[in-house]
């Protein structure tokens, strides 16, 4: 076994860092998709139900939030979105979404469906949810289950709904919502023009140029991009989403200031929801030669939401314990890498290095050759 001296890996930490960031329209994840869970065709006997999200104050969310199902242990499935009241109806068991396993619990014929256990959640960053349990509904009751109420997390600060929504006019956010349509079906140029329309209008329309920005980036377009994003921050500078934007824009232009100037503002608005954040801020400290803050900051990347693995945190972990000569802390970071990221050079590249790394390190107990 080698022993002394400093570890050289193939390509070096810095060059592995490096290696482990994602390509411009790739998300920091870079893990395998999960497989969804899938509901069992009910057409024949559906299920419906509607309901309503509100904020604490008793007002609908004024974006769009997620209607989540989940059964006992298994992954949330999206069921709906709700509309601009906080309503949403949806059926349970469309065979053609990804929603939550549930089973018809007294054979054919039955009004009845095995939902012990399954509840509602409203989903949406920086907030939690009151559950709604739906165990022992029937098909033929009212399909109303009430109020989901969303909660603000502790330590959050911003939010990822814009206030100055509530104040835009009739006739803007008309404009606002048909860009969004326009840019759900891809006609990015007119969804341009209607988001353009309504910064026009009311230039303090924040969600506006935030969904201007987005629009902006999938074309490619980063200079008009961030431009759009900082015009959202200017006019409502808890609005989380923008500040996310911009250190997802700085991360894959490189241009590491920008980046920690963004995830500066991101996770003092925020602490909690974006596990990427800490990701962009941690590769932008080590680049810049903070590897104190770098280390901190992974940490918080591979432990914040275990739900959501951000596979490339524990990369930049591990080589960052490297740097520290912490060889056995690098290479449990490596094996947590190996085992979530989607296969490819980058995870040889880890099993190279995390062989040098066990050919070093002391055999476990018990081990030891006589």
């Amino acid at each position: 076994m080698t022993t002394g001296g400093r570890f050289r890996a193939p390509g070096q930490a810095t060059g592995f860092v490096l290696a482990s960031m994602p390509v411009w329209a790739q998300a920091p994840g870079g893990g395998q998709a999960p497989q969804p869970q899938r509901f069992p065709d009910l057409t024949s006997r559906p299920l419906f139900l509607t309901g309503q999200v509100l904020l604490e104050d008793g007002t609908p969310p004024p974006e769009p939030v997620m209607v989540t199902g989940q059964c006992s242990s298994g992954s949330p499935m999206p069921q709906g979105y709700t509309d601009s009241h906080g309503r949403f109806s949806f059926q349970l068991g469309r065979s053609s979404s990804p929603i939550m396993d549930v089973r018809n619990a007294s054979g054919a014929g039955s009004d009845r469906r095995d939902l012990t256990g399954c509840e509602l959640h409203a989903v949406a960053p920086g907030f939690t949810s009151d559950g709604i349990d739906l165990s022992g509904r029937r098909v033929l009751e009212s399909p109303e289950v009430g109020i989901i109420v969303l909660r603000r997390r502790e330590g959050v600060v911003g939010s990822t709904f814009s206030a100055t929504t509530l104040l835009a006019r009739r006739e803007v956010r008309e404009a606002y919502e048909k860009g969004r349509e326009l840019a759900k079906e891809k006609r990015y140029d007119e969804a341009i023009a209607e988001y353009e329309k309504a910064v026009r209008s009311q230039p303090q329309f924040a969600a506006a140029w935030y969904e201007l920005g987005l629009v902006h980036q999938i074309q490619n377009r980063p200079g008009e991009a961030e431009e759009a994003y900082r015009k959202a921050v200017t006019a409502d500078p808890e609005f989380v989403k923008p500040h996310r934007q911009l250190a997802f824009l700085a991360f894959h232009l490189q241009e590491w200031p920008k980046v920690l100037e963004a995830t500066d503002r991101l996770l003092w608005l925020d602490p909690v929801s974006y596990p990427d954040g800490y990701y962009f801020d941690s590769v932008a400290h080590f680049q810049m030669g903070d590897m104190e803050a770098a280390e901190r900051s992974a940490r918080k990347a591979t432990t914040l939401d275990p739900g959501r693995p951000i596979p490339r945190a524990h990369a930049v972990l591990g080589a960052l314990l490297i740097e520290k000569q912490d060889y056995a802390g690098a290479a449990e970071q490596l094996r947590d890498y190996i085992e979530i990221a989607a296969p490819g050079p980058e995870v040889d590249q880890a099993r190279a290095m995390l062989a040098q790394l066990e050919a070093r390190l002391p055999p476990p107990d018990g081990d030891d050759p006589q």
